[in-house]
C-alpha cells in the first residue's frame, strides 16, 4: 500500500467500525481495518476512546476557535538535539467554559472517569477500563517515505516521541504535525473533532 496523508488512513479504518463504542464488547475489535495499527497511547487513552476517533476522524473541522493550539513546536521551528522534546498544546476543550466538565479551579481540570487505580494497568487490559469522559487528543507526524504517520492518542495535553521516531523525523525535511481533539462523554464524541496542523523539521 502506497503511503497515505495523515488524513487518508482513517477512511479505510473505518469499514465495520459502530460509531461512538462505550464499553467493552459493544463491537468487534476485529472488525477495524486498519492498515497503520493502532496509535501508541498516553494518560489515560484506550483503545475504546480510540474506535470512536477514528469514526469522527474524517469529519473533524479545521481552523474551528476549539481546536488546539500547538506550542511546541513553532510553525516552521527547526528541532535539533539527540532527545527528543516534549510536544505541548492546549485544547479549549480543557477550559472552565464547559460546565459540568471543568473543576472549580479555573482551567484545572478534574480527573478523568478512567483515573486513579485503573491508570496503573497494563496496556493489554486498556479495553476493559472504564469510559473516558474528557478531552482527548489524537497526535500524528507525517513523515515523507513513511507508510503510516508517527501518532498517539493521549488525554494530555504533551507527548514525547520514542527515540526511535525521533530518529525517524530526523533529516526528512518538513514535517507535518496534526492535532486532532475531541470531547468524549463516555467514550462518545460529543464536541469536535477539532483539528489543528503545523509544521516543523528535526535537524
Amino acid at each position: 500500500m502506497k503511503r497515505m496523508s495523515g488524513r487518508g488512513w482513517a477512511v479505510l479504518m473505518a469499514v465495520g467500525v459502530m460509531a461512538g463504542a462505550s464499553g467493552c464488547g459493544d463491537h468487534d475489535h476485529e472488525s477495524v481495518d486498519d492498515p497503520c495499527g493502532e496509535p501508541s497511547y498516553g494518560g489515560e487513552a484506550t483503545d475504546e476512546a480510540w474506535m470512536s476517533m477514528v469514526d469522527g476522524y474524517e469529519l473533524a473541522t479545521t481552523g474551528h476557535q476549539d481546536a488546539a493550539v500547538v506550542t511546541i513546536p513553532s510553525a516552521g521551528e527547526i528541532l535539533t538535539g539527540e532527545t527528543p522534546p516534549t510536544f505541548a498544546w492546549t485544547s479549549p476543550l480543557a477550559m472552565l467554559d464547559c460546565p459540568g466538565r471543568c473543576g472549580p479551579l479555573g482551567g484545572f481540570r478534574l480527573p478523568l472517569v478512567a483515573s486513579g487505580p485503573v491508570a496503573a494497568l497494563s496496556k493489554a487490559a486498556r479495553a476493559h477500563l472504564p469510559p473516558i469522559s474528557g478531552d482527548i487528543h489524537l497526535v500524528e507526524v507525517v513523515v515523507a517515505g513513511r507508510e503510516c504517520p508517527i501518532r498517539t492518542l493521549t488525554t494530555t495535553e504533551t507527548w514525547r516521541p520514542r527515540l526511535t521516531e525521533w530518529e525517524e523525523m530526523r533529516g526528512k525535511g518538513v514535517l507535518e504535525l496534526i492535532v486532532t481533539s475531541a470531547y468524549l462523554e463516555e467514550n462518545r464524541i460529543t464536541e469536535g473533532p477539532f483539528r489543528t496542523t503545523t509544521t516543523f523539521e528535526v535537524r
